[in-house]
C-alpha cells in the first residue's frame, strides 16, 4: 500500500515525504500539484521529500505508477483534517462541529 506523510508548519507549509523517488518525468511535480489542489494552497507552499523509508518500506516502481501518490496524498490530507478538526473540537474553536468534508 502507498502511504505519505503530511506536516503541516506553522507558517503554513505543507511537507509531503513519501518513499518514491525521482525518476525523472515529473515525479515530484505531479504529487505536488495533485497536493496544491486539494489542500488548497499554492505549490510554492508544498515541500515534497524523496526517498523515505520511514514512510513505507517499499518504493513505488516507475512510469506511471508513481501517479498513484495523488490518492495517497489526498488521504494523507483527509486523515490531516480530521486531526485538525479534533484539535479544534478540544480548543472550543469556530470550526467546533465541522465535518471533514
Amino acid at each position: 500500500m502507498l502511504r505519505t506523510r503530511l506536516r503541516l508548519g506553522a507558517d503554513g507549509t505543507i511537507t509531503i515525504r513519501s518513499s518514491t523517488n525521482e525518476l525523472g518525468a515529473g515525479t515530484s511535480n505531479a504529487p505536488t500539484q495533485a497536493a496544491a489542489q486539494r489542500l488548497g494552497v499554492p505549490m510554492d507552499k508544498i515541500r515534497f521529500l524523496q526517498g523515505d523509508s520511514d514512510v513505507a518500506k517499499t518504493r513505488i516502481p516507475g512510469a506511471s505508477a508513481t501517479t498513484t501518490l495523488a490518492s495517497a496524498i489526498w488521504n494523507a490530507r483527509d486523515r490531516l483534517v480530521r486531526e485538525l478538526l479534533t484539535l479544534a473540537e478540544a480548543t472550543g474553536s469556530p470550526l467546533t462541529g465541522r465535518r471533514p468534508d
